[in-house]
């Protein structure tokens, strides 16, 4: 039997059981994707098994499968540029972003991995020069009273 690629391109040796359910787009797998879903949530969402889409990704023939492949791909790295430009501008929620890369990209990421280390460091002295830049008083700034406590003649000591 012959089965369709996403969008409808024949290919003799797909079997019915992956064909493309009607709504399942390139669009809607890669925009997923490109949110942070993994392969495996973004397949799940579109009706698909990660299967059948590793079968379309696999699938050189037709120009939907290559541009499913070519989209899971830039999506995947739009989702990875984003978190990592949250975390180096240490926008609110930098450090889920940062768990993100961690847990999706270990190889990358990880803990003992140097790209998240040196990422982090860098936040955290840009941090630390911001609130120290924040709290000290300006140069010509008068400097507080010292505070003084009267010595009471004939106190204990």
């Amino acid at each position: 039997m012959v089965g369709r690629c996403v969008h409808g391109a024949t290919r003799s040796t797909m079997p019915d059981e992956h064909a493309a359910p009607a709504g399942v787009t390139i669009r809607g797998i890669t925009e997923q994707m490109e949110s942070g879903a993994s392969l495996e949530v973004a397949a799940a969402l579109s009706g698909v098994s990660v299967e059948t889409i590793e079968d379309w990704i696999g699938c050189a023939e037709h120009d939907a499968c290559v541009a499913l492949a070519t989209g899971i791909a830039k999506a995947s790295a739009q989702a990875e540029m984003s978190a990592i430009e949250r975390v180096r501008e240490g926008d609110k929620g930098w450090q889920g972003a940062a768990h993100w890369l961690a847990m999706a990209y270990p190889e990358r990421w990880a803990k003992e991995s140097k790209p998240l280390r040196e990422a982090l460091n860098r936040r955290a002295a840009a941090v630390t020069t911001e609130d120290a830049a924040k709290e000290a008083p300006p140069e010509d700034a008068p400097q507080p009273a010292r505070l003084w406590t009267p010595k009471i003649v004939g106190a204990d000591e």
